[in-house]
């Protein structure tokens, strides 16, 4: 109650203040794990104004990680990844370099990743993605949050990026297969292989 407290009196501070960037600077990271905060965040990010995305993404850039696997900042980093630019988005995603494996398999994190999946629009975003999952398919397969992840992956990804993946499953097919998670993923596969591309 406290902290939805504070999140209050931050926003009531920053509305009175006629969208003064600097009422809020020091304290996005706090506001963005509490849900009123987390709420009241994503939707100004919605409005899309350039400036305030921009000072935004410079105060959480190095705190992505701890945003994507927290109850409430994961869904504030999911509206910044949807609202900041192709550029923008770039550059914040080497900052989960090392720490995607570990988003993928996290209750909360696992959202965002699916949600930056959803809206990468470069192949410079799948080859990330895949460099970090590189030679994890399988067990993330298996995984309860994990399968997610290589279940878009399968139906999403292009080119090389999805062969990976479909290459790393094909390899662990008869593990994945046994496993009640990693079923989801064979059938995702098989129904890719019945394309007519691939017929």
């Amino acid at each position: 109650k406290k902290d939805e407290d504070y999140a209050l009196s931050v926003i009531k501070e920053y509305e009175s203040s006629k969208g003064d960037f600097s009422v809020l600077a020091d304290k996005i990271v706090l506001l963005a794990t509490f849900n009123n905060g987390s709420r009241y965040l994503q939707m100004q990010l919605t409005k899309g104004n350039p400036a305030f995305i921009a000072a935004v993404i410079d105060q959480v850039s190095e705190h992505l990680v701890e945003l994507m696997a927290d109850s409430f900042g994961n869904y504030f980093v999911q509206k910044l990844f949807s609202s900041c630019s192709v550029t923008q988005r770039l550059n914040l995603i080497t900052k989960l370099k090392g720490n995607v494996y570990f988003l993928c398999k996290d209750k909360q994190g696992t959202h965002s990743i699916q949600s930056l999946i959803d809206i990468a629009t470069t192949t410079e975003e799948e080859d990330f993605i895949t460099s970090e999952i590189k030679g994890h398919v399988c067990e993330l397969s298996s995984d309860e949050q994990g399968t997610h992840i290589i279940q878009k992956g399968i139906l999403t990804f292009h080119g090389k990026n999805q062969e990976l993946i479909v290459n790393e499953t094909i390899e662990g097919f008869e593990d994945i297969s046994s496993k009640v998670n990693g079923l989801h993923v064979t059938k995702k596969l098989l129904a890719l292989c019945l394309e007519p591309k691939y017929m």
